[in-house]
């Protein structure tokens, strides 16, 4: 397995045209809703990211307090990726974990920390909402949706 630090999100973005990110994984297997293999493909064909929402500039703007409060809640030292890589606290750049040989890579968001080992933490922003609606319908009623157990496996298989 292979670490590489990009040095900013524009260059992780352009990076991400010759690989399979853990995030693209169930919209490459036709299982996320809200993306499909073609759109995965095109983007990477045209060098593009794919577009920002609203609701994805949210999920960063307050991925770290939900994160930080889930471990404070739990007993857990969340730890940045840059730090688990091997890099100082205060490094800069974006750590992308990838398979030897593979196009396969994951940006997990954090890592957690307890006497039992270390841990992916993955956080998505779900609004009240989706938390009654059906999986099939993007909400999370039964559990998580398909398309966040795939990410979630796929990191775990490459980390």
């Amino acid at each position: 397995m292979a670490i590489t630090i990009y040095p900013d999100r524009a260059t992780w973005v352009a990076a991400r045209a010759t690989t399979l990110g853990a995030s693209e994984a169930a919209a490459a297997l036709g299982a996320n809703p809200h993306r499909s293999a073609l759109q995965v493909y095109t983007n990477k064909v045209e060098a593009q990211s794919e577009p920002e929402t609203r609701r994805m500039r949210a999920g960063l703007a307050f991925e770290r307090a939900i994160a930080e409060t889930w471990a404070a809640e739990n007993d857990y030292t969340l730890t940045e990726p840059i730090e688990t890589a091997g890099y100082a606290h205060d490094a800069e750049g974006i750590p992308v974990w990838q398979i030897d040989g593979t196009p396969l890579t994951c940006t997990p968001d954090f890592f957690a920390e307890d006497e039992g080992g270390t841990y992916v933490v993955e956080v998505k922003n779900v609004t009240p909402e989706l938390s009654k609606v059906d999986t099939d319908r993007g909400g999370w009623k039964q559990g998580p949706p398909l398309h966040y157990l795939v990410q979630v496996q796929m990191q775990l298989g490459i980390l």
